[in-house]
């Protein structure tokens, strides 16, 4: 299975267990849509059309339009749900958890699909 789709499961499964891992569980809101997110997420995974993907389900672009989605919702949740104002540990694990899913990955034909490092150039 390619990066891109190991990450992507990776980062819904984080997102799923993040209420217990981050002790946020308490603040309804936060914890259902940082499951729902992580649902969601690894769903949109294994159902788009990606060579890799088992069910081809969803158009690609329909499932990165789900990620630019699933990118905003975790970023504005605090204030889209109302919990703004809880303690840090209930919010930004949702606002870094996106994170790693916006890692850029070679898609490049003959490429291994494995995680492009980023190239400063002029920096040493």
């Amino acid at each position: 299975m390619p990066a891109e789709n190991v990450k992507g499961l990776v980062v819904g499964v984080a997102f799923i267990v993040a209420p217990w891992l981050f002790r946020f569980s308490g603040v309804k809101a936060e914890k259902w849509s940082a499951i729902i997110i992580g649902i969601v997420g690894a769903l949109s995974e294994l159902t788009s059309t990606s060579p890799s993907s088992p069910m081809k389900l969803v158009p690609m672009r329909v499932h990165l339009g789900m990620d630019v989605v699933l990118g905003l919702i975790p970023a504005l949740s605090p204030w889209l749900f109302g919990f703004c104002d809880e303690k840090l540990n209930a919010w930004l694990p949702q606002r870094q958890l996106r994170k790693p899913a916006a890692l850029p990955v070679d898609h490049a034909p003959g490429s291994t699909g494995r995680i492009r490092p980023q190239c400063h150039q002029g920096i040493e």
